[in-house]
C-alpha cells in the first residue's frame, strides 16, 4: 500500500463526527418525520394552508349545496331533458334599438340650413337663384325632407311594434309551457303502457324551437284528450276540459309566432325606407352645398351663412 493511500486513511479516522457527511436517513425515519407535527419559529408566521389543486379549464369547483338551493323539480329531471327553470327560453330579448343619431344630426342641419338660406340677405339671395337654388328647388328639398322624417317616425313606431309582439310572445309561451308542464307531470304518476308514452312524448325533451314546441305540444295534448290516456289522466284530477284549454294556449302561441314575423319583417322594411329616404336627401342637398361654396368662392365679401 503506498504511503498516500495510508495517510488518507489516518486522517479520515481522526476526523471528528460532525465533520463526516451524515447517512441518508432510514424509510422509517422519514416516515416519523413526516408524522411529527412542527411548531412554528418564535416570531415567525404560521405557514398558509395548502392552496386548493387547480381546476381543469371549463371546471369549477363543486359546491355544496344549502337549504337555500331549491331542488329540482320533476320536469327539469334528466327523464324529460328539459333545462332549469332559471334558464329563460324562447328570445333573450327584444332588439336593443338605438337611433341613428347621425342620420338625426344630419336631418336637422338640413332645416336650419333651408331656414338660412330662406332668411338670407337680398344680394346673398339674388345671387343664390342665379345659381340655381330657385325657389322650386327648395320646395323639392323640403318635401324630401319632411318624407325623410315620415320615416324615421315609422322606423321607431315599427321597433316598437316588434318589441311588444316580441313580448306578446314570451307571455304565450310562458302559459303554453306550464300547461304542458302540468300535463307531463300529471301523465307520468298514472301512465305505465309505453305506448301510451310515446303517443304523449313523455321521454323527449322540450324543443327549445318554438315551432317544433308547437308541434309536439300540440300532438301530446291531442292524445291526452283521447283514450286510453284520457280516463286515467281524468282520474288523476286532469280532465279533458284542460286538455282543450292547453290546445286553445297553443294555437294562442302559434299566433303570436306570426305575429312576431310580421312584425319583424315590417321593421325590416321601415329600415330599408328610412336608409333609402336619407340617401335620397343627402342627394338632393348636395348642390346646395356645391353652390354656397362656389359663391362665397366668388363672393368673399359675404359671410358664410349659419349651418354651412
Amino acid at each position: 500500500m503506498s504511503r498516500h493511500i495510508r495517510t488518507r486513511k489516518r486522517a479520515s479516522r481522526r476526523a471528528p463526527a460532525a465533520a463526516q457527511t451524515p447517512a441518508a436517513p432510514s424509510v422509517l425515519d422519514v416516515q416519523l418525520l413526516e408524522a411529527e407535527p412542527q411548531a412554528p419559529a418564535s416570531g415567525a408566521q404560521a405557514a398558509p394552508p395548502p392552496a386548493a389543486p387547480p381546476q381543469a379549464p371549463g371546471r369549477t369547483a363543486p359546491v355544496h349545496a344549502t337549504q337555500i338551493d331549491a331542488a329540482p323539480d320533476e320536469e327539469s329531471s334528466e327523464t324529460d331533458g328539459a333545462p332549469p327553470k332559471r334558464r329563460k327560453r324562447g328570445p333573450r330579448s327584444a332588439p336593443q334599438y338605438r337611433a341613428r343619431v347621425d342620420q338625426e344630426l344630419f336631418v336637422a342641419q338640413v332645416q336650419k340650413q333651408i331656414v338660412a338660406v330662406r332668411a338670407a340677405e337680398p344680394a346673398l339671395a339674388a345671387l343664390l337663384l342665379e345659381h340655381g337654388v330657385t325657389p322650386e328647388y327648395l320646395a323639392a328639398l323640403e318635401a324630401q325632407l319632411a318624407a325623410t322624417l315620415a320615416t324615421i317616425s315609422a322606423r321607431t313606431d315599427a321597433i316598437v311594434a316588434e318589441q311588444h309582439a316580441i313580448k306578446a310572445l314570451e307571455d304565450c309561451f310562458a302559459v303554453a309551457l306550464t300547461s304542458l308542464t302540468t300535463m307531463r307531470q300529471v301523465a307520468r304518476t298514472v301512465v305505465t303502457a309505453r305506448s301510451a308514452y310515446t303517443g304523449l312524448h313523455l321521454r323527449e325533451p322540450v324543443p327549445r324551437s318554438y315551432d317544433l314546441f308547437v308541434e309536439l305540444a300540440r300532438d301530446a295534448l291531442r292524445a291526452a284528450r283521447e283514450e286510453p290516456c284520457a280516463s286515467q289522466l281524468a282520474a288523476a284530477t286532469y280532465t279533458p276540459a284542460f286538455a282543450e284549454r292547453a290546445l286553445a294556449q297553443i294555437d294562442a302561441l302559434e299566433a303570436a309566432i306570426f305575429a312576431r314575423l310580421y312584425a319583424r319583417t315590417a321593421s325590416t322594411q321601415a329600415w330599408m325606407n328610412r336608409n333609402r329616404s336619407v340617401r335620397e336627401l343627402r342627394r338632393m342637398v348636395r348642390p346646395l352645398h356645391v353652390q354656397m361654396r362656389a359663391l362665397l368662392r366668388h363672393h368673399p365679401e359675404f359671410v358664410t351663412p349659419a349651418w354651412f
